[in-house]
């Protein structure tokens, strides 16, 4: 038999689902396929198969994307089926065809058993395996008409000729004893040893019948056009082996969409997907796009799917916790939200991970005295997410230090725009007004002592009484700044503009003394300046 290494072992649970069709999806295919690729996994199923359209099948499946290169392979075909036309007569039995095709094959072409040898070695070198093997008997066979049928079992694939009276199982992998083939049990199994499909272990564990009845018995009869999925499992599982982890996905994800009625080949895919990542976490974030698109490849599955969204979580946790890796993180939810309605449970799930990742990205930039970039992240978080109490204490401590900060700079509009919104939201937390009012007196100190910009300290003044009309120190405030501007208008003989300020600060401060009897001394100097005017016009 000399089985093909189709199967790889994870120590997962085969997770057990209704096989159903794939819809279209660009994304599953486009950054991992060449243009031949998409179109015939989008042309599939092809509507007939003849011998030259399996053959560029396969050659495209293998990567082949240059079609004069595959014509090259079609002609070779070609004149090997002319040069066999000789040994099949139009009175052989199709038994007797069988047979000297068979013969023929291994005599002039199939020189090399190879596990992973491809399609395009059985012309370029001779080496094969049981799948390219059992592809070129099937084409071989078509061209003469024969009834091959060709079954895939989950390590191997073979091909039945079935006539009239009986049924001849061709194993092509045995040059010897492979036409009419024995279906002998222990002769499986030393096969299976041998190309290390199972451990000696295993076989102890299980024994001979249970090994054979999960590698050999489980068989299908296939349509020839299913070669081409079993070719993507091949590819799948020799990339696996390399480590190359693009490419086994890929190979499998195109398995599983060109052969919806396997099982196998979802299953691989998915127990691969969460050994592999599972298994890798500190570089998990790696296959976050693999992780997205098995997401959208089960959606109908929700049995295979469960298991994904959880590690999807897990992955997304990682990148924040391990990584660092927050804009990854968000990379990485923004693509999650494709893949479910909004009112989904998962979706609601993704929301919860999103405020994990924006607030652990807010407090690693607080840390960094980076507040407009925190304050920025935080601000729609909270009013996403407005009962949240992490959120409310995150947003009073981060927008007054950043208040503060912006205060410090000169940049007092700014902070004041800052405290505006913070009084909004938290109006009945006294920490606002008091951190309100502490910025707008550290960013008048320095005026009202040198005496400059009163109509700015006024204004500041008079904002911060509107957020704390009860508060001391600014009804303190308010009148010295009246007294020492209405003052300077006096020192500048500008006696009407001195007593409209003072007038101003009584009706704020209507018990003020000093402003009382500054407005005494501005009216007497006043009724002092109309009396000496008066004098001059009575002179004239």
């Amino acid at each position: 038999m000399k089985g093909c290494y189709f199967y790889i072992l994870f120590l997962l649970t085969i997770l057990c689902f209704t096989a159903q069709g794939q819809v279209w999806d660009d994304r599953l295919f486009n950054d991992c396929s060449s243009p031949a690729e998409m179109q015939l996994l989008k042309s599939w199923p092809p509507d007939s198969v003849s011998p030259a359209s399996l053959l560029e099948m396969l050659l495209i499946a293998e990567g082949m994307e240059d079609p004069m290169q595959r014509a090259v392979f079609y002609g070779q075909f070609n004149l090997m089926t002319e040069k066999l036309s000789g040994k099949i007569k139009p009175n052989h039995s199709p038994q007797k065809k069988a047979k000297n095709i068979f013969k023929y094959l291994h005599k002039q072409v199939l020189k090399k058993y190879q596990l992973d040898a491809a399609f395009s070695d059985v012309f370029r070198s001779g080496k094969y395996n049981c799948l390219t093997a059992t592809a070129l008997f099937y084409m071989t066979a078509e061209k003469f008409s024969l009834p091959v049928d060709i079954y895939l079992t989950p390590t191997h694939v073979y091909s039945v000729l079935e006539t009239d009276d009986r049924k001849y199982i061709i194993e092509l992998t045995s040059p010897k004893k492979g036409f009419d083939h024995d279906d002998d049990q222990e002769e499986y199994i030393r096969y299976l040893l041998e190309y290390k499909l199972i451990s000696e272990a295993e076989l102890a564990a299980k024994g001979a019948a249970q090994i054979y009845n999960e590698y050999i018995e489980e068989r299908r009869k296939i349509a020839p056009e299913l070669l081409v999925p079993t070719t993507y499992n091949n590819i799948f599982a020799f990339s696996l082996q390399k480590d190359d982890f693009d490419s086994s996905f890929c190979a499998i994800r195109k398995a599983a969409f060109l052969d919806p009625g396997s099982n196998k080949y979802r299953h691989s895919y998915q127990k691969t997907l969460l050994g592999v990542v599972g298994s890798n976490a500190s570089r998990s974030s790696n296959f976050w796009g693999e992780i997205v698109k098995s997401l959208a490849f089960f959606r109908e599955s929700q049995e295979l799917v469960e298991p994904l969204w959880e590690l999807a979580y897990a992955v997304a946790h990682d990148a924040i916790d391990t990584h660092r890796d927050y804009s990854g993180a968000i990379d990485m939810l923004n693509s999650l939200k494709a893949q479910v309605p909004i009112d989904s449970l998962n979706r609601r799930k993704i929301s919860e991970l999103e405020k994990y990742v924006l607030s652990s990205r807010v407090q690693q930039l607080y840390r960094r005295g980076m507040y407009e970039e925190s304050y920025a992240i935080l601000r729609p978080l909270y009013s996403a997410y407005p009962e949240d109490e992490r959120l409310v204490d995150g947003m009073l401590d981060l927008g007054i230090k950043y208040a503060y900060y912006l205060a410090d700079r000169g940049k007092i509009s700014e902070a004041a725009v800052i405290m505006d919104t913070l009084r909004g939201d938290f109006d009945a937390f006294p920490i606002v007004k008091e951190a309100y009012i502490n910025i707008i007196m550290r960013h008048i100190a320095d005026d009202m002592m040198a005496g400059s910009n009163y109509p700015m300290v006024e204004e500041w003044l008079l904002r911060a009484l509107d957020v704390d009309p009860a508060n001391l120190t600014i009804m303190e405030a308010l009148p010295r700044v009246y007294h020492y501007w209405g003052m300077q208008k006096v020192r500048e003989n500008r006696l009407w503009e001195a007593r409209r300020i003072i007038k101003k600060g009584l009706g704020i401060a209507r018990t003020d003394q000093q402003l009382k009897e500054d407005l005494e001394q501005v009216e007497n100097a006043i009724a002092f300046e109309r009396e000496m005017q008066q004098d001059k016009r009575n002179k004239k």
